[in-house]
């Protein structure tokens, strides 16, 4: 019979390759390796070399630690510093005044409301404000310390300014220290602080924003100190969530984001049991995250994956989905909901080519200007281009389309669903898509011949692809 610890051994490996499947599955790549790195919009942390020393651990493998709050690990500057990955939450802004909200600034427009929970305990709640009036620097109020006065935290002034590109609209961004409360195993509420980085666009519905602050200290293990940071992805300072098989993982339709544990310079998903030290461990965490303890065990906790399926993006060799779409017309100054037109109106006479964009994605806006140049590079032939705009606010594509966007040479148009929280876009209800920009080449029979997925300075695909159609593009 096994010993305990090669009991647990088993175990850990046995949960190990279960959560690789499931990793492979989510993010269609080749299986994780035993913990997955940082990554962010840049890559990756390095890995550990695979002759690097494996921690022992001695003794029943228990371990216990209180963390402090590491209030603004990473801010914007933290992020790059530390190269992470970040999962972003949004919240709508609103004409409604939330309640709870008994003083306010002196607005240049018109308000627009939005709430942003942080932790279980009192406050909890934090409104924040977009003020946006034409001809004037856009202001953000927050209530900080959730007293309900939007006048005493902070100037209105969003830290950041970036000048959009290709015509887009600048964007601001900034770290905004809150100061929520926990309810503890007792009763008793704490108030401490937790950093948000929120960042927007002009003419958007919405703000954006993840964690700034993170859990930090250091635990022994085997008679071993080992430095441990704790990061809940949810951006609401809980970082209790152990999935529970007798409870739903999922609230409404949403499922809760990792909690990273990065520990002797790996990083698990503490939602469930966890490989270290050829040990199985589970890992129990306090709601506010101060309190961090590790205890190997037979139990294997597997977080189970969302029931929604992710889309497929469609590809060459089908028919491409008919659409109806919003087209920009010269000489507007505005949307115009009667300029429409189906993608099967140039079925039997042009090939079609349609780019999927939006003003706030980046490299979306890096390839426009190439888009243009093809576009100009077809003209005269049986071929028209048509740069769709897809989950996008109706003010930065008009601001867009009414300035740089009439220096391109590309058809403009709109998907009437616009920015469709729910999915049901042309780009991803019909077409499958999930990352943007995505272009889709179309014969004059309707079939779809090539696709482009992202945007990489000096690429040539899609004019190999015209090419292969007798299309002059040089």
């Amino acid at each position: 019979m096994p010993s305990f610890r090669r009991t647990l051994q088993m175990i850990a490996l046995a949960g190990f390759c279960g959560s690789c499947s499931v990793v492979a599955l989510a993010e269609d790549a080749a299986p994780a390796p035993k913990s997955a790195p940082m990554m962010s919009m840049g890559g990756m942390t390095k890995p550990k070399p695979a002759d690097a020393a494996q921690p022992v651990i001695t003794g029943d493998g228990k371990a216990e630690a209180t963390l402090t709050m590491d209030v603004r690990k990473y801010d914007w500057e933290g992020t790059k510093t530390f190269n992470r990955m970040y999962m972003p939450e949004g919240v709508a802004l609103s004409d409604k005044k939330p309640e709870g909200v008994t003083k306010e600034p002196k607005y240049n427009g018109t308000p627009k409301y939005a709430t942003i929970t942080i932790g279980n305990g009192m406050p909890s709640h934090f409104t924040v404000v977009s003020d946006e009036a034409e001809g004037k620097e856009p202001k953000l109020y927050l209530d900080l310390n959730g007293d309900g006065d939007l006048t005493n935290d902070a100037t209105g002034d969003w830290p950041t300014k970036e000048e959009g590109k290709e015509g887009a609209s600048p964007s601001y961004r900034g770290t905004f220290t809150f100061k929520p409360g926990w309810k503890s195993a007792d009763g008793t509420n704490t108030v401490g602080e937790y950093a948000e980085n929120l960042y927007w666009q002009i003419g958007r519905g919405q703000i954006n924003y993840y964690n700034a602050s993170a859990r930090t200290g250091k635990i022994k293990l085997g008679g071993k100190d080992y430095d441990v940071t704790i990061i809940e992805n949810d951006a609401d300072g809980l970082f209790n969530k152990l999935y529970d098989s007798n409870k739903p993982i999922i609230v409404g339709e949403k499922m809760t984001k990792p909690v990273w544990l990065i520990l002797d310079g790996d990083q698990f998903d503490i939602r469930g049991t966890f490989p270290f030290a050829d040990m199985n461990y589970l890992a129990t965490v306090s709601d506010d995250g101060s309190k961090l303890s590790l205890a190997p065990t037979m139990k294997v906790v597997r977080v189970p994956r969302p029931d929604a399926e992710r889309p497929k993006m469609i590809s060459e060799g089908v028919m491409a989905p008919d659409f109806e779409a919003l087209a920009w017309k010269p000489g507007q100054t505005a949307l115009d909901t009667n300029n429409r037109f189906k993608l099967s109106d140039y079925r039997g006479k042009k090939i079609v080519i349609v780019d999927m964009w939006a003003t706030w994605c980046g490299p979306c806006m890096k390839g426009i200007p190439h888009l243009s140049k093809v576009a100009e590079a077809v003209n005269g032939q049986d071929v028209v281009v048509i740069a769709l705009n897809t989950s996008d606010d109706v003010v930065p594509f008009e601001k867009f389309a009414t300035g740089k966007g009439k220096e391109y040479k590309f058809q403009l148009a709109r998907d009437p669903a616009g920015r469709d929280e729910n999915g049901n876009t042309i780009a991803r209800k019909l077409y499958g898509v999930t990352g943007i920009p995505a272009t889709f080449v179309i014969d004059k029979s309707g079939k779809i011949v090539g696709t482009v997925s992202g945007y990489t300075e000096g690429d040539t695909k899609l004019e190999q692809i015209l090419k292969g159609l007798n299309v002059k593009v040089d």
